[in-house]
Formats: C-alpha cells, structure tokens, sequence
C-alpha cells in the first residue's frame, strides 16, 4: 500500500551538534560622562549576525540604560536580567542584543542614560554558521565579598554548542582574559578591556554550569558581572 505525503516547506533547526560561532568583530568606547553615547563600530554587522552591545556605567554616580539603538533605529534588546546590581563606586553592566541583524544596520550605534552619569560600553558581533540565532537564557552577579577572580555568575545553556558571552567590572580593574587570548574556557573578546572592566566568549560550549572567568589586580574587593547565551 503506497501512502501519499502532501509535499510542503518543513522548517527544520539544525542539529546543534553541527553549529558553529565565529567572532566577526569587536570594539570597545573608554567611559565618558553623559547622557548618550554615539561611536561607529569597526564594520557594518553583516545581515543575519548577532550583534551585541554591553555597556557598563563608572564611577560614583549610579545611572539607568535606557534604549540601544543604531543610526537607523534598529533596536537592540536589553537581556531579562540585565542590568547587573549596582557596586558602590565602581559601576555595573547591561547587555543588549540583536539575534539577527537587519539587512539596513548601520556601523553607528548610540546607547542612552538617565541621568547624566560616566558610562562606556563593548560591541561584540558574532555568526551563526547555520539557521537562526535564539536567546537562551543571562545571568547577572553582585559580589561584594570576595576578590579575584570573577566566578560569579553562573549559568547552564540548555544545549551543547551555544554562543557565551560574559562582561564584568571590579573595583580592582580586570586584566586577564586579554584579546584573543584563553583563560580556561573562555577567550577574551575582540573589543579588549576598557576602564578596567572586559569581555569573554566560549564558542560553543556544553550543556552544563559555566561559570564566567575573569582575574583583575587583587587588593580590592567585589564585582558586578552579566553572562548571556544563545542557541
């Protein structure tokens, strides 16, 4: 008995185990006082790409992230948990995201606050090599307790071979992982360390707790930090 299957257009998600993530680029703005940002990143983001801006405020003067946005409007969206808990003196991190940048993106981004307070912030841009990019899940620590290394916090990706990116501050200024280079699991992102505060990404890593990884100077206690991952 032969059974006819009406032919249609299936959608189907790659197996993750075949997923890849490349680092296309990264650049970081030094802290300046304001209530906007607006800097050029190194390239156009390419169409379907993830883009990501973490920003991160400085200094005495606590502040609200209000909008992220390039010179076309294109909205990145501000993580559920961002931003990290505020450390007295020293700052703390949101991250923002675009899972696929659009095909009019521009180069010119500008981050809003409120009020006026001393802030910079990261671009990060990374390529999926096949199907869509989604938000897994973020996380975000306040640590006023301990000193190096930043170990906090933590999340579990729901499945092998997402993309990690973790951002953190200190009140001693962080120092490893540089660009480009391996701290444990982590490598340190194209965009460097910036008023004492950095980035790092795994490029796929496993379904399992990861903690972020940073080491900073010693000698002066806490942390504000946000990881996020995407499938």
């Amino acid at each position: 008995m032969l059974l006819q299957i009406p032919l249609g257009v299936v959608n189907v998600q790659p197996n993750a185990s075949t997923v890849t993530w490349t680092e296309i680029q990264g650049i970081s703005f030094n802290a300046g006082t304001g209530t906007t940002q607006t800097h050029s990143v190194t390239s156009t983001p390419t169409t379907g790409n993830v883009g990501i801006v973490a920003a991160y405020s400085g200094g005495i003067a606590q502040c609200t992230f209000t909008t992220v946005k390039d010179s076309n409007s294109n909205s990145y969206t501000i993580s559920p948990n961002s931003p990290s808990g505020y450390l007295t003196g020293n700052g703390n991190f949101l991250l923002a995201y675009v899972l696929s940048e659009p095909s009019n993106a521009t180069s010119s981004i500008t981050v809003t606050v409120s009020p006026s307070c001393n802030f910079g912030w990261f671009f990060e841009e990374f390529h999926r090599s096949t199907g869509s990019a989604t938000l897994d899940t973020d996380a975000a620590s306040l640590d006023t307790t301990h000193a190096s290394p930043i170990n906090t916090p933590t999340l579990t990706p729901a499945q092998a071979k997402e993309l990690l990116l973790a951002c953190a501050l200190g009140s001693a200024s962080i120092q490893h992982p540089v660009a480009g280079v391996a701290l444990g699991v982590w490598t340190g992102a194209a965009a460097g360390i910036a008023t004492g505060a950095g980035c790092e990404f795994i490029l796929g890593g496993t379904a399992s707790a990861t903690a972020v990884n940073f080491q900073t100077g010693g000698g002066n206690v806490g942390w504000s930090a946000m990881e996020i991952a995407f499938k």
